[in-house]
């Protein structure tokens, strides 16, 4: 049971330790994303994956099944194309630095389904932000600042 007079003490260190946790998360969620968009680097410079596309898609396969076999299952096959795409939507390392500290892998993974980089810009940019209480309003305002970096 707390004490009234320890209230303040237990909700300044409880801030402390929650704010810590959600930094780190994000620092979590930054590096990986940056680690994604390296991984799809590598691959897409090695494999020239257009051009040996029977050789790539093995190797991949391979690579997959090992990767997963170590790390778990954010290095499916699927996912590691995706690390491609990534790459190829945004080849610009420091672009990718900046926005990985507004937006998640999740929302990466949402931009890169879209084929068309200025359709995609456009559809964005026209898309209105939603009312803040809205759980999605936070996630579209990132998508606009994506879409006005990318397309800059």
């Amino acid at each position: 049971m707390m004490l009234s007079n320890n209230e303040n003490l237990y909700l300044e260190i409880k801030e402390i330790i929650e704010g810590t946790r959600r930094y780190i998360a994000k620092k979590i969620n930054s590096s990986m994303t940056i680690a994604y968009w390296s991984i799809g680097k590598i691959i897409r410079e090695e494999f020239q994956i257009e051009k040996r596309a029977n050789y790539g898609k093995e190797t991949l396969k391979k690579l997959s099944q090992q990767l997963t076999l170590d790390f778990g299952n954010g290095f499916s096959y699927r996912n590691i194309l995706r690390m491609v795409k990534f790459y190829e939507f945004i080849p610009d390392r420091q672009k990718v630095t900046t926005l990985s500290a507004q937006l998640t892998w999740s929302h990466f993974v949402e931009l890169i389904k879209l084929d068309d980089e200025p359709t995609m810009g456009l559809i964005l940019l026209q898309m209105p932000i939603i009312q803040p209480e809205n759980r999605f309003a936070p996630f579209l305002k990132n998508l606009h600042m994506l879409a006005e970096d990318v397309l800059s």
